[in-house]
């Protein structure tokens, strides 16, 4: 059987689901830079023999993604990648080693603090993200229990698996009557 109607269907849902990840990202108060958000796509893939044994649809981001969604335990951060980081969204250099100590005594997401910072370079406060407490929607929290992905496929859930249903459908339809004009010119 080929799955081209599956196919389509599961490229249109990969697009409503891939918007869905990027709203509900932005949604828990995640983005930062806006590489990760902007690095979110989907792809269709098929065994690509006829007949086609099954279609998959597939959601990816930067490697760093998968630690957005789950989280991490406790660990050293990269420094030049925390301080590259830390940069572009505009925090003066002191703040790193602040946050990478969160980050080994936490993990990521951390819980929420807020600090007095960088005396030298000005006065200020530091609110680290506080990632299980802080979600501009609420559901980035240990009560409500889910990552970005997580959320949006169960936001989206039933439209995925319509448009799958759908797909499948017709060329399970397509199947029968290629085979049903197979047998009558046999005859």
């Amino acid at each position: 059987m080929i799955l081209l109607h599956l196919t389509n269907e599961l490229r249109k849902a990969g697009s409503k689901l891939t918007k869905a990840a990027k709203s509900e990202l932005q949604g828990q108060g995640m983005v930062a830079s806006g590489n990760l958000k902007n690095s979110i796509h989907s792809k269709v893939t098929t065994s690509g023999l006829e007949p086609q044994t099954y279609a998959k649809l597939q959601l990816f981001s930067l490697d760093y993604g998968r630690d957005a969604e789950y989280g991490k335990k406790p660990h050293t951060p990269n420094p030049g990648k925390l301080a590259a980081w830390a940069k572009e969204i505009g925090l003066p250099d002191c703040a790193v080693p602040l946050i990478s100590r969160r980050i080994e005594e936490f993990g990521t997401p951390t819980p929420p603090l807020t600090v007095r910072w960088c005396q030298d370079e000005g006065s200020g406060e530091l609110h680290d993200g506080g990632g299980l407490a802080y979600s501009n929607n609420g559901r980035r929290t240990k009560k409500y229990g889910g990552g970005f992905v997580d959320v949006a496929y169960k936001l989206v859930r039933f439209k995925v698996e319509a448009h799958a249903v759908k797909g499948l459908a017709k060329d399970i339809e397509n199947d029968i009557v290629r085979k049903l004009r197979q047998a009558n010119d046999r005859l």
